[in-house]
This record gives C-alpha cells, sequence and structure tokens, in this order.
C-alpha cells in the first residue's frame, strides 16, 4: 500500500485504486440539500388563533415565527419530520395583524422562507376594518365669462371634487384604496384621472385617523338646462374592505329658497333665530349657541362671517357630553319635485373616534328622524392651532329629495354627538325647492378660445401687383373655442394689422381676408382675434407681412427735336434692367440697351423687366427730326437783294438784308462785325445775334470806327455760308469754321442761295 497524508481530512491512495484508474484528489462530499419550501398559506383565521401550512420536497420538521413586529419574536414548532406542515397559533389578539416566516429543518440543513425578508402577514378577527369616507365637496370654477365659485352648478364650468377618506382601524393598514368618481349624467364628464389610488397607514389609537384626499375635476357641458339632475357616483374601495358606493345629486342652476338663514338675527346672541330651536340631549347648557365670545371665543373660518351658530365640545371640556340638535323652523316642501340642503360649515372633528356630526331631516314636523349624513372625520379645512380657530369653511350641499320632497312639515337637524371633541360651525343655512314651473337661473360658463396659431401672409399676386395682402388663418384655435356643446354657436374672426382693425365680424369658416388699405413697401404684423359665441376672445400669435409693390415704370429722358447740327435725339432710360425694347410708333427699333438715338420723328417708348421681374412700358416721347442746313442770306446777285448799311440819326444804323430769297430755316439771324482792318482774315470782334428776321434791323449803338460786318442765318448751332471769294479764275468758301458767335458750332457750306 502507498500512503500519503493522515486520518481526518489528509488524503488516503491505495496501489489498488490506482491500479483500478482512480484518483482521490479531494474527500468526497455530501450529495443532500436543505429541505426545499413552497405553498406558504394561512388558514382558519379566527378572532385568536390562525393555521399556517407549507410543503416541503423532503421530509423535515416546522417552525413557525411570529408576532406583531418586524422581525417576529414568538415561535411555535413540531419536531416531527414531514413534507405537508400545518402549524395553529393560538392566543393571538384581535383584529391585528401579524408577521410570521417558516422554517424547516432536518438532518441534511435548514430552510427559512420569510417572503424575502418581507414576511408573510394576516389579519386576525373579521370585520376589523373601518374606513371612513368623507363628505364629497364641490365648488364650482369657471375660468372664462361666468359665475363661477357662487355655489351655483352652471352649464360650461368645472367642479372641483374632493372627498376625504380616513382609516379608523387600530394597528391595521388599509391597502391600495381606489377612489374613483363616475359620471351618470350625460353632458357631465369626469377628466381623466377618475380615479385615485393610495394606502392609508394604521391608526395608533391615539392620534387623529390617518387620511388622505381624493380630488377630481368635473366638467359641466354647455348644453345642459337648468332645474336638470346631476348624477356622480362615488366609489371608494380597498384590498380590505368592501366597496362603499353613494350616488351624489346635484342640480343645474339656482333656485328658491324655502328657508335661508344667516344667523344674524336677534341681536341677543344667546338667542336663536326665530322658529330655530336647540335639543339639549346632552349636560345641560353645554350646547349650541350664537353666543361664541361666551366660550372660548375662536376665530370662525374663512367663508363665514359672525354672528353663526357653533358647537364648541372643547371649550366644554372633558366633563361635558353632547348629543345636541340645532333644529331648523318646519319648511313647507309640498311643491318641490327636488329639495337641497345647502350650508356654509366647519366641522373640525378630533377624529379620534370621540366625536361625529349628523344631518338629519324630518318630514312629520320633528315626531321621526332619517339620517341624510354622518360625518366622522372633519368637514372643511382644519385649522392650523385648533385652539385659537380658524381654518376654512365648506359649502355642503345635500339632497333632500327622498325625504322631503312633496311634504309640507320638513325640519333639519344639525346634530352633535360626542364628549371634549372639537367644535362645529353652522351658517348660511339654504333649503331649496325646484320644480318644473319654479324660477331657475343660471349663468352660462364660456371658456377662453385656445390660442390660434399665427396666421399666414403673403402678397397678393407678388410685387408687380399693388393688390394688398391675403391673411389666412386656421378656421379653430389650437384646442377649444370654449363654448362647446352650446345649442347655437355664433362663432366670429376679426384680423388687426399692428393692432389697427382690418376687417371685424367675419363669419366662421371664412378663413381669409385682403388688406389692401396698408402702405406699400411697408413690414406690418398681423394678428387675428377669435371670438366665440359668449364674446370670449383669443389673439393669435403675430405674422409679419409686406405688400411688396416694385412695378416697373420706364421713363425716357432726352430732347423732343434734334438741334443741329445732330441730326438724330439721343433717348435714355433707367440702367440696370433687363430685356429692354424701343419701339418708334409702337414698332420695335432697338433692344438690348438702355439708350436709343432717335433719327426719326415719331412717338417712342421703350418696355423693359426690373430686378424683382415686373415688366412696364413707358409713356409716348414725341420726337421732331429735321434737317440740318442754313442756307446763306443772299447776297445781291441774279437780282438778290443785297445788303445794304445806312446811317441814321445819333450814329445809328440801319441794316438790311434779304431774308425772303432763302429764309432761315429756324427764322434765326445773327450780326457779325469786325474791325474794318481785319476783314481780310474775316476777324471778328462781335455779333448781335438774333437779329430781326423781317430783312431790317436798327442797330442803335453799332461800335466805334470802321467796322466790317455780315449777316448769317442760323440753324440751331450750324451757321450759314459766309459767302463766296474769287480766287483767280474760281471761287471758294470764305471760311469753312463757323464763327463761333452765338453758339455756332458748325458751318453749312453745302447749301447755296438761290
Amino acid at each position: 500500500m502507498v500512503q500519503s497524508g493522515e486520518k481526518g481530512g489528509r488524503f488516503l491512495y491505495t496501489a489498488a485504486l490506482l491500479a483500478a484508474g482512480l484518483f482521490l484528489g479531494a474527500p468526497l462530499a455530501s450529495q443532500t440539500t436543505p429541505p426545499g419550501i413552497s405553498n406558504v398559506q394561512v388558514t382558519r383565521v379566527t378572532d385568536t388563533q390562525a393555521t399556517i401550512t407549507w410543503t416541503t420536497d423532503v421530509p423535515a420538521n416546522s417552525r413557525v415565527d411570529y408576532g406583531l413586529t418586524k422581525p417576529p419574536t414568538d415561535l411555535a414548532s413540531d419536531a416531527e419530520n414531514v413534507t405537508a406542515h400545518s402549524l395553529t397559533l393560538k392566543g393571538l389578539e384581535t383584529c391585528r395583524q401579524y408577521f410570521f416566516s417558516v422554517t424547516s429543518s432536518n438532518d441534511d440543513g435548514s430552510t427559512t422562507d420569510d417572503n424575502g425578508g418581507a414576511y408573510y402577514t394576516f389579519v386576525t378577527g373579521t370585520g376589523c376594518y373601518d374606513l371612513i369616507v368623507g363628505h364629497l365637496l364641490w365648488e364650482d370654477r369657471c375660468e372664462g365669462a361666468g359665475s363661477g365659485g357662487d355655489g351655483v352648478a352652471d352649464p360650461g364650468e368645472t367642479l372641483a371634487v374632493q372627498v376625504d377618506v380616513a382609516n379608523a382601524t387600530p394597528y391595521l393598514p388599509v391597502q391600495n384604496v381606489v377612489v374613483s368618481l363616475e359620471s351618470l349624467t350625460t353632458g357631465v364628464t369626469v377628466q381623466d384621472p377618475s380615479s385615485k389610488s393610495f394606502d392609508l397607514e394604521a391608526w395608533n389609537g391615539g392620534d387623529p385617523f390617518p387620511k388622505k384626499r381624493a380630488s377630481f375635476q368635473v366638467t359641466l357641458g354647455r348644453a345642459l338646462s337648468c332645474r336638470q339632475e346631476i348624477s356622480l357616483r362615488l366609489t371608494v374601495d380597498s384590498d380590505q374592505t368592501d366597496p362603499e358606493v353613494r350616488t351624489v345629486r346635484l342640480f343645474v342652476g339656482s333656485a328658491p329658497d324655502l328657508l335661508s338663514e344667516d344667523f344674524t338675527l336677534p341681536q341677543d346672541l344667546d338667542q336663536h333665530p326665530t322658529g330655530w330651536s336647540v335639543e339639549d340631549g346632552g349636560d345641560p347648557g353645554k350646547s349650541w349657541t350664537r353666543n361664541n365670545a361666551a366660550l372660548c371665543n375662536r376665530a370662525g373660518p374663512t367663508g363665514i362671517t359672525a354672528p353663526f351658530e357653533i358647537l364648541d365640545s372643547d371649550c366644554f371640556g372633558e366633563d361635558g357630553t353632547q348629543d345636541d340638535g340645532l333644529v331648523t323652523p318646519v319648511v313647507d316642501c309640498s311643491q318641490a319635485d327636488s329639495v337641497e340642503l345647502v350650508l356654509d360649515t366647519l366641522y373640525f372633528s378630533a377624529e379620534t373616534g370621540i366625536d361625529e356630526a349628523r344631518v338629519e331631516v324630518s318630514n312629520d314636523g320633528g315626531a321621526t328622524w332619517s339620517t341624510v349624513a354622518i360625518w366622522r372625520i372633519t368637514v372643511g379645512e382644519s385649522p392650523g392651532d385648533p385652539d385659537a380657530g380658524g381654518g376654512g369653511a365648506a359649502e355642503v350641499h345635500l339632497d333632500l329629495t327622498p325625504w322631503a320632497a312633496g311634504k309640507s312639515q320638513v325640519k333639519v337637524r344639525f346634530r352633535y354627538v360626542g364628549a371634549w371633541g372639537w367644535y362645529w360651525y353652522v351658517d348660511n343655512v339654504r333649503i331649496k325647492g325646484r320644480t318644473s314651473s319654479s324660477a331657475c337661473s343660471m349663468e352660462l360658463c364660456c371658456g377662453l378660445p385656445s390660442t390660434p396659431s399665427a396666421p399666414n401672409v403673403t402678397d397678393v399676386n407678388g410685387p408687380c401687383a399693388d393688390e394688398g395682402v391675403q391673411i389666412t388663418w386656421s378656421q379653430d384655435p389650437s384646442g377649444e373655442w370654449g363654448d362647446e356643446g352650446m345649442d347655437s354657436l355664433n362663432r366670429r374672426y376679426a384680423v388687426y394689422r399692428d393692432g389697427t382693425l382690418v376687417a371685424g365680424g367675419i363669419s366662421y369658416g371664412t378663413t381669409s381676408t385682403v388688406d389692401t388699405e396698408g402702405e406699400n413697401n411697408v413690414a406690418y404684423a398681423y394678428t387675428v382675434k377669435y371670438l366665440n359665441t359668449c364674446g370670449q376672445e383669443a389673439f393669435s400669435a403675430s405674422a409679419t407681412g409686406t405688400d411688396v409693390y416694385a412695378p416697373a415704370v420706364p421713363t425716357i429722358s432726352g430732347s423732343h427735336a434734334n438741334l443741329c447740327p445732330a441730326t438724330g435725339v439721343v433717348l435714355t432710360t433707367e440702367s440696370g434692367m433687363s430685356g429692354y425694347q424701343w419701339r418708334k410708333d409702337g414698332n420695335p427699333v432697338g433692344s438690348n440697351s438702355d439708350s436709343y438715338t432717335a433719327t426719326e420723328s415719331g412717338t417712342y417708348t421703350v418696355s423693359y423687366t426690373n430686378g424683382s421681374g415686373c415688366s412696364g412700358t413707358s409713356a409716348g416721347h414725341d420726337v421732331a427730326i429735321t434737317a440740318c442746313a442754313a442756307a446763306p442770306v443772299a447776297d445781291g446777285r441774279n437780282g438778290t437783294q443785297p445788303l445794304r448799311v445806312a446811317k441814321g440819326a445819333g450814329g445809328s444804323l440801319t441794316v438790311t438784308y434779304d431774308t425772303t430769297s432763302c429764309p432761315a430755316s429756324q427764322g434765326q439771324y445773327n450780326l457779325l462785325y469786325g474791325n474794318l482792318a481785319s476783314v481780310s482774315t474775316y476777324g471778328f470782334s462781335g455779333s448781335v445775334c438774333g437779329v430781326d428776321a423781317d430783312g431790317s434791323y436798327s442797330w442803335s449803338s453799332p461800335p466805334e470806327g470802321n467796322l466790317f460786318f455780315l449777316v448769317v442765318a442760323e440753324n440751331g448751332t450750324m451757321e450759314s455760308s459766309w459767302g463766296k471769294k474769287r480766287t483767280g479764275a474760281g471761287e471758294s468758301e470764305r471760311s469753312t469754321s463757323p464763327s463761333g458767335l452765338c453758339g455756332s458750332t458748325a458751318m453749312d457750306t453745302a447749301s447755296t442761295c438761290p
């Protein structure tokens, strides 16, 4: 034998094992596992005991650890190894929640199931849970035009509904409390979410009940009619309690008061109003009063004003007990089809089970009473400092129809039952009766239209047309108009330019208008007002628009006649355009240029396209072209009249010349003169421009000295020939250059006379 190691955890090897090919490298481990636990159940729960059962996959013993807290401290056990386990826990407290875990052990180990650390639970006893559902309160609200907050349910309003739920169960929590509100009336909608869920902690038996509030929004359709009944179904359920279902009735519009009391009279605050009485069923004198100052003089809650009725149980102290009723006078409801009680109240409860408020009704003058409501938790808003008072009163509506409609001997009793609780304020008590023919008034609540989107503003037919801008908008705002549900709708629009009305009273469905009154090429901000049937309005966001007007308006610059020696007229128009086209008398004569030289008489126009893509044609521009010729003045040859000079008085000269043989084309003649010594070179020293065209000029102040002179015809800036000079056997022009006098710049040497 080959041996290695030693006993007690050392390793042994034998030649036989090695020969067999077996090698033991570690000690043999156990092939067993602890019991597996499943199917933990609680059965046969009574007021004082419960049976716990479970199953294991192998036989094992049984143990239950249980108690009122976690981890539990009590235990029950059974040493017998079984697979079906059952232990009965005895001597338990009634209506208590117990926590427990189960354990099973055998030779292979031990297993505990404590539900993942949360522990299993059970509750002893039955009927242990006390879930208090408070009074359903509502407040009417109108976000637009209407009379929200007046305690009247009007069409179009939203009712803010709330109900408090409290757990009055000692030591037991209530889980998964679900409060749901459902409308049973067409046209009345409970907005999502229509249910609220929460858990309520266990009541410790001393402090006020754990309590939470569920709030809802109820929308009243605008098609509801006055006197119409509204029914809401309130359901409160939980994992531990059966559902509590209430149907709450209210009515559209106001109704006549069959009773109305604000407790301002009589002056003696120790007295009650006429017809009102107090049933003092507790300690004498510790009951309802209007003399709040004689008690603890607490501040009244908001929503009511002194004097009011109050039962101040707390002020009466621990030795006082109350079972006291404040009773109305008899009210005749015999003509009413429905009867409603409305009051402003704050019932501030201790919420420890020591007090409650009851509203009761009698239809036989007080001989018998029926309970309308029992309040075990506060109704209204609790004061921050209960000793000082304050808080907030709630307007409470209670339907008395089942008991009071058609009855003539109706009374209402406000009954407080308790001992050293807190207090109950009552004010502004009204009993309202409705019939099919009684007066009913309501004020429709219209909301504001939701904010509309900005309109679209476009230039009508672009910059080439002066046709204004078109404003286009959506038919409906982004959400509601605020008058949905009304029988007859009268929705309208109005359009504003920079805050100034452009068009108003536009019918619903029309979604555009054209503004032609704004200035061209000026940017304006346009808005559209949406006006609903009730007159509520909302303005859209603004959109900027411009009536761009950039027409092509060609103009022609240039003379209307040529000025000789020029034989044409240069016409020009605006530069930088495209598609130029010149026309004479409607016929094309030139293109693709901003200028054109007219060489023929006629009416000229030009057209082009500007940078905005607009085309246009100018007005006509008349041009007269005359031939540029200036015939010389006849020199006496061939029988024409020669140029002559005669002296006159005072040194004047009379110059005569021929203007009939070859009249100047423009009727213009100029007298050119110079010193006689310069005649050979035609050195003119002066001129008289525009001498008489009748052939005679009286020269009143000629220069002194010996002169030579010449009369020439003028055609614009063209001067006529000075005549011929003989040189040998031939003749030639005296000059081919103009004198430069009287504006002459050219000389016509081609024309002759005769």
